[in-house]
């Protein structure tokens, strides 16, 4: 907790998504940063995992 500009201010949200490059976090991610999950003044900071796996000369996406 602390104040910018004489104003309350919550400390920064952190939030973390596994499964960064799927459907869902995409869609998770979008909702998050738009500020329609914890409201347009939280403050978040957004870390993101992503695994890649090489097989085959193909990449796939998994989280950790």
């Amino acid at each position: 907790m602390h104040f910018v500009n004489d104003v309350f201010q919550a400390a920064p949200l952190k939030v973390l998504v596994t499964g960064a490059a799927g459907q869902i976090a995409y869609s998770l991610l979008y909702s998050v940063a738009k500020g329609d999950v914890f409201g347009l003044d939280q403050v978040t900071q957004k870390h993101l995992i992503i695994r890649a796996i090489f097989r085959e000369g193909k990449t796939s996406h998994q989280a950790f």
